[in-house]
């Protein structure tokens, strides 16, 4: 894979400067964004069901910042080290730099989860102010994004990735699809949708 991508990849070295910074800046601006809008879109539909449903939501920012962290700092890592390695046609190190980050993001995903079980009951029981409701969606909404965190890991490796071997099309697709798919399954599971049951089920009870 690495020598395909060697074999394929000279916009990196060829293409004008100009070009190449609205051709990977855009994408990784929208990468950011979209990242941060992930909590804002689940807010909107979270809003609609309680007061103690969205601040539960909210006090659980903090925390997904430190899941974000982990997996950006290893993505920013692995870009540095890939691109320097595709410009000096180096198939043997772009293989080692892809297989560590890969790891790195699994071993990310090890910590989140062992932090979850560990502290977010700890955190929601000393932000939550006494409020169970609040204390018991914080920590339902928490522990699936941090069990879950594997995707975002592996996300975050794949964007870079495909960035620094100057597919940025491809990077605007998986993006957007992550986005789309985020859109359809948060009223679905908020609301109980299909049989699920959502937090409105869980509110009436």
């Amino acid at each position: 894979m690495a020598k395909e991508i060697l074999s394929k990849e000279n916009i990196m070295g060829t293409e004008k400067i100009n070009k190449l910074v609205i051709t990977t800046g855009i994408p990784l601006m929208f990468s950011l964004l979209i990242n941060s809008l992930y909590n804002l879109v689940d807010s909107v539909f979270v809003s609609r069901i309680s007061e103690d449903a969205l601040t539960a939501l909210s006090l659980a920012g903090p925390v997904q910042l430190i899941v974000s962290s982990l997996g950006l700092g290893n993505a920013v890592g692995l870009n540095a080290v890939i691109s320097k390695a595709l410009g000096e046609k180096r198939p043997d190190k772009v293989k080692n730099a892809a297989n560590a980050a890969i790891f790195i993001a699994v071993c990310c995903w090890i910590i989140n989860v062992i932090i979850c079980l560990l502290f977010v009951r700890l955190y929601y029981d000393w932000q939550a102010g006494g409020n169970e409701t609040i204390a018991r969606y914080g920590r339902q909404y928490l522990t699936i994004c941090m069990i879950f965190s594997f995707g975002q890991m592996g996300q975050w490796v794949f964007d870079r990735f495909v960035i620094a071997s100057g597919k940025s099309s491809l990077f605007i697709f998986t993006l957007s699809a992550a986005s789309i798919t985020n859109l359809i399954l948060d009223p679905i599971f908020i609301f109980g949708m299909f049989g699920f049951q959502g937090l409105r089920q869980q509110e009436l009870r």
